[in-house]
Order: structure tokens, then sequence, then C-alpha cells
């Protein structure tokens, strides 16, 4: 599960990285379709939730949605953001992808 604002921040971190924005455009076509993924689109109550997360816990934009989308959920949060991690950690279960115990 993840907010659509992923596949925002992929297509951008991949062209950057790769140069080209094909190379973005590809790797969310890529994701997008993955069949074990699901998007959630931010409503108003999420879009609420990142808000208040966000000022309460000093979290940056896209952090808090992830965060939110999580906690709205129950389900836990994981992340390589040690910073997004530890200061989730007091709302929900946080997990690098390494220590998520599947």
């Amino acid at each position: 599960m993840a907010p659509t604002f992923l596949l925002i921040e992929l297509a951008a971190a991949v062209s950057r990285q790769a140069g080209q924005p094909i190379a973005g455009l590809s790797a969310v076509k890529d994701v997008f379709y993955i069949r074990a993924t699901h998007f959630q689109s931010p409503n108003p109550p999420l879009f609420w939730e990142a808000v208040e997360l966000a000022a309460g816990l000093s979290l940056r934009a896209g952090d808090a949605i992830y965060v939110a989308l999580a906690r709205q959920l129950n389900i836990p949060l994981v992340s390589w953001d040690r910073e997004q991690l530890q200061r989730a950690r007091s709302l929900i279960a946080t997990y690098t992808p390494n220590d998520y115990p599947f």
C-alpha cells in the first residue's frame, strides 16, 4: 500500500538520477502496474491527518503522507528514511526494509 504521491517521488528521483525524463516515466509505469502494489489517492481525511502529523511531528510533507496512510490503515511503515521512522515510531510500528518481519 502506498500513497499516489510515491509515483511523483519516483518520477522525480529516477529522472534526476538518469538525466532523462523518459526514465522516470518508465519507472512509474513499471511500479504502477505491479499487481501487489495498491495506491491510495489523497482524500480529505488523509490530507488533514498528514497536515496534523507534519506539524505535530515536524515531518517533511511527503513523509507525513506516508505516515498518515500507515496510521489510517493501521499498518506498519516500512522506509529507508531514518528520520521519518524515528518520528513516527510513537504512533505506528516502523521498520526498515531489512528489519521488516515478512
